[in-house]
């Protein structure tokens, strides 16, 4: 592409942030704890949006930017993919190892650059899967067209990324401005627009969940009163709304609250990005 690819975080901030000595264990989409709401939320939207089995053939997913993931055991356990992982953090790598053990899931996790992909990945998965990576890349279609090139045709992207266009954002930069710089903001429909410049057939683009302030990063505060209040207060808000939904208040994704946009994609043909 002729525009500058913008990484909005350096390699140095993934390497610092993992924690290998404390390893999470696996997301259980089947879970009924209300802790694990949007985890379930997540698996009602995989359900829709995985492309169907194939008979007698195991389909193949890819997560980039596995570093510390809970999901690859999931997609493993819950619909019998396939399951790689990669990430450019040694450290990300090695939790993620560390996640598949802790499940008893095998797995392949691969230390590597996007944009240096080894040539044995390209065109080899069904499907590409990524939770918090696009909205680190300016323009978004120079990782997108990265992604595009581990899918073999036919295949899907699934981009998950945090709402920083509402509430999540407004709040992100309060606590934590350098932070949330690092994060380009995404509508569903630019979201949708990014991945069609890349030669892509939009399936889904969609706002996710009514709310979720557990995402919001603020461990700048960690260790302090504000800390502990804010995490406290942002708990409390997102059970009283999940319990609501759980008694049959209908989801309301909305600018404003939603804590995800999410978009699916097919790839049809050979395009890269315009």
């Amino acid at each position: 592409m002729s525009e500058k690819t913008t990484k909005t975080l350096p390699q140095s901030h993934w390497d610092n942030i993992w924690d290998v000595d404390a390893v999470p264990a696996a997301a259980d989409i089947t879970s009924v704890d209300i802790n694990h709401f949007m985890t379930r939320r997540f698996g009602r939207y995989f359900d829709q949006n995985l492309p169907p089995a194939q008979p007698n053939a195991r389909l193949a997913l890819l997560e980039a930017g596995c570093g510390g993931s809970a999901w690859l055991p999931a997609f493993a356990r819950q619909y019998g993919l396939e399951i790689t992982g990669i990430d450019y953090s040694e450290q990300g790598c090695s939790l993620s190892r560390a996640i598949l053990a802790k499940a008893g899931v095998q797995g392949t996790i691969i230390h590597a650059d996007l944009f240096t992909l080894p040539i044995n990945l390209q065109k080899r998965f069904d499907i590409v899967f990524s939770n918090g990576l696009v909205e680190h890349f300016e323009p978004a279609e120079s990782i997108i067209t990265q992604l595009v090139q581990l899918l073999r045709p036919g295949g899907r992207i699934i981009s998950i990324i945090p709402n920083m266009r509402g509430l999540q954002g407004l709040l992100q930069k309060w606590i934590d401005r350098p932070l949330y710089n690092a994060h380009v903001a995404h509508t569903p429909a630019s979201l949708a627009a990014c991945h069609q410049n890349c030669g892509l057939k939009v399936l889904d683009a969609s706002y996710l969940g009514t709310l979720s302030l557990g995402t919001i990063n603020a461990e700048v505060w960690s260790g302090t009163w504000k800390y502990r209040l804010f995490r406290e207060l942002a708990y409390r808000c997102s059970i009283a709304v999940w319990r609501l939904e759980e008694a049959g208040m209908r989801e309301k994704q909305s600018l404003t609250f939603s804590p995800f946009v999410a978009c699916v994609a097919q790839k049809n043909h050979e395009e890269i990005c315009k």
